[in-house]
């Protein structure tokens, strides 16, 4: 959907100023420290555009498929963000929603950030507000969540191993 969404906006805008912020994937300890040392942000939305809108200073947009949800980081990203005045939105499985946000946010300028987060899937378009927006946008069941259970479990079964190991 990422690259999809890239090329369609590159097509219809090519003298748009925005960029993706390659946050994804694992990376090892070390890699987690030059992150950070280099001035890395978990959090920072999938493609920033500093472009003004009407009512907003640019718009962040975190891009989702599926099932997934949002990072505790994503959700408080876009909530400063939005406070700050730049639209703030959550965009599922079409990239051509993205173009569509992209469309409203620089030419209808409807988008008015301090309401709220956007929410966008499918047909389904709503303001999501602040106070709601970890309820909502953190997904219970996401594959995140999934991978963290997944890991929680391990470290305990090590744990009791390793305890079981540390007594006999």
């Amino acid at each position: 959907m990422q690259s999809e969404a890239v090329r369609l906006i590159s097509l219809r805008y090519p003298d748009l100023f925005w960029w993706h912020t390659e946050n994804e994937g694992e990376r090892t300890p070390f890699e987690q420290y030059l992150f950070k040392e280099m001035g890395g942000r978990k959090g920072v939305s999938d493609l920033v555009i500093l472009e003004e809108g009407n009512f907003s200073k640019g718009l962040m947009a975190e891009l989702k498929w599926g099932r997934g949800g949002c990072t505790k980081e994503q959700v408080d990203f876009l909530i400063w963000s939005a406070k700050k005045g730049y639209t703030a939105a959550v965009v599922y499985d079409d990239a051509r929603d993205v173009l569509q946000l992209i469309d409203d946010h620089l030419t209808k300028g409807t988008i008015i950030p301090s309401e709220g987060i956007l929410y966008i899937k499918g047909t389904e378009r709503k303001t999501v507000k602040f106070e709601e927006a970890h309820q909502v946008l953190i997904k219970k069941g996401s594959v995140k969540s999934d991978k963290a259970k997944a890991k929680e479990l391990f470290k305990a079964n090590a744990l009791k191993k390793f305890g079981k190991m540390e007594k006999a």
